[in-house]
């Protein structure tokens, strides 16, 4: 664990060698309610793999502090009417 006084990092897209440690901070995320839900880490995998593929639905980041993955960041883009425009939200967020 991290202490956050001495966190310092960089965010970034998550890569594809990366794919485990964000499904497991994912799971971490969830905790005992991921099963309950429907989580499970091939869906994580599946999602990571769908933004490399098509980045206009959003992105993943990983929080990257001195060489470790210290968080992740689900970023979802999609268009709204009512604001005239391309709209982005933080779907998931773990640090």
């Amino acid at each position: 664990m991290i202490n956050p006084r001495f966190l310092v990092g960089t965010w970034r897209l998550a890569r594809a060698d990366e794919d485990e440690a964000v499904a497991g901070m994912s799971m971490a995320l969830y905790g005992d309610a991921a099963a309950e839900i429907g989580i499970t880490p091939g869906q994580v995998h599946a999602t990571l793999e769908r933004l490399r593929d098509e980045p206009l639905r959003g992105r993943a980041l990983v929080l990257d502090s001195r060489g470790t993955l210290a968080g992740f960041c689900l970023l979802a883009s999609f268009w709204s009417n009512e604001l005239g425009g391309e709209v982005c939200v933080v779907d998931e967020l773990y640090l």
